[in-house]
């Protein structure tokens, strides 16, 4: 029998509205669950600990045990399609198309902050190592560096690029995605200090110390070096990896090797080990593309429309505890002080707790539903308006019918 650490777990979010679940070792894996809550796609999932959090087109986001096999409940305040979620420690981050950044503190399932600040969609986040600060960027073309002590803005700076990534670099400084390059992104002058272009869209990136991978529209994976080294050049090797695109990259390691997993919208989800690939990346004197193919040591066929896509080991989900189950900890396991609400605005009702609903086995909807929201006087009028938005959308999206020819009882007659 595998130890928890030799099985894997890859969590994907779909088009259609489904999550699907697959577990194995690097070299073989099954569908674990398969579990269809949402109306519309799966935009983006997060896993903490043993817990799995979606967001979606239907603007809800909800929380699954992984280790129990039930969905815990549901967190509702967007507007908009959820468009980003990720977690620290008992806290969730939800970005959305409604411009707003919310604030969840899990363990009381209760709204902590609203963050406004983007003018438009919001696209990322990325939370700072120290859980201190965030990093978001949007359609406004916005990075906004936010105070997650007091939920106030630090620094926003409008790019003279579209925004859709963000990740921290190990530098203090941030690295953004836009349509085909990458840029990584001074703090101190709040310029692009270097850039990584490629020859069609990206989609997603990760960074594994001084190395940036990316892939994108063209299927291929890239391979950057001396990525935070502004005083030296890049250069990067690539291979095909996908057909038609890589949508998704994630990065594992295992004692001394390194494994990536990547899918494409195809349905395909791919394992490749690159722990030789990385040893030569301080080599790599000049741009190149890899005519020998590069295999993956596993690929997987989910059959579905791939979306967003999450890994991890199942040591995660059963011997780690995260502290959504319990107070905040810090590296030497002491309590840290409760983070401080910030003033609400006068002649605004205070949003109302949410209590953890009745766990569900996994394949079964919850019928009822709590709302943490300051709007949501009426929980059953929300969700029927939600209902109807979604089916506004179905038939504004929908395809015209194609008109026909009835004949006229009264041929021949005019008026």
């Amino acid at each position: 029998m595998e130890s928890l650490d030799e099985i894997i777990y890859v969590h994907a979010g779909t088009q259609t509205g489904s999550i699907l679940g697959f577990q194995g070792t690097l070299t073989s894996m099954q569908n674990f669950y398969a579990y269809s809550p949402n109306l519309g796609s799966v935009k983006c999932l997060n896993t903490n600990g043993r817990y799995l959090i979606t967001g979606g087109f239907d603007e809800i986001i909800r929380l699954y045990d992984l280790k129990q096999k039930k969905e815990k409940g549901q967190l509702i305040g967007h507007e908009g399609t959820i468009t980003c979620i990720q977690s620290f420690q008992n806290f969730i981050i939800s970005g959305a198309e409604d411009s707003v950044i919310i604030i969840w503190k899990s363990k009381e399932w209760s709204l902590l902050f609203r963050l406004k600040g983007h003018k438009d969609s919001v696209y990322d986040i990325a939370i700072h190592p120290t859980g201190k600060i965030l990093a978001s960027v949007g359609k406004d073309r916005k990075i906004i560096l936010w105070n997650l002590i007091n939920g106030t803005k630090i620094f926003r700076k409008t790019m003279t690029f579209n925004t859709y990534k963000i990740k921290w670099a190990p530098d203090e400084n941030v690295v953004v995605m836009s349509d085909n390059s990458v840029h990584l992104v001074s703090q101190e002058t709040n310029q692009s200090i270097k850039e990584w272009k490629h020859p069609k869209r990206i989609n997603d990136f990760i960074i594994i110390e001084d190395v940036i991978i990316v892939g994108g529209d063209d299927g291929n994976l890239y391979f950057w070096n001396n990525a935070f080294n502004v005083d030296e050049p890049s250069y990067y090797f690539s291979f095909h990896a996908h057909t038609p695109r890589v949508k998704k990259v994630k990065y594992l390691k295992k004692s001394d090797l390194d494994y990536l997993v990547t899918c494409s919208t195809d349905g395909t989800i791919s394992i490749w080990e690159i722990t030789e690939l990385l040893q030569n990346m301080k080599n790599v004197k000049e741009s190149k593309y890899l005519e020998e193919p590069v295999k993956p040591l596993y690929n997987l066929e989910s059959y579905q429309r791939i979306i967003t896509m999450d890994v991890h080991f199942a040591r995660q989900v059963f011997q780690h505890e995260p502290a959504i189950q319990g107070e905040i900890e810090n590296e030497e396991g002491e309590e840290l002080p409760e983070v401080e609400e910030a003033p609400k605005p006068k002649n605004k009702k205070k949003g109302q707790d949410a209590q953890p609903l009745k766990a569900e086995k996994m394949g079964k909807k919850i019928k009822k539903v709590q709302f943490v929201d300051e709007k949501a006087d009426n929980p059953k009028k929300k969700m029927t308006l939600q209902k109807q938005k979604i089916q506004q959308k179905k038939l504004n999206n929908a395809p015209a019918k194609p008109a026909r020819n009835v004949p006229h009882k009264n041929k021949g007659r005019r008026g």
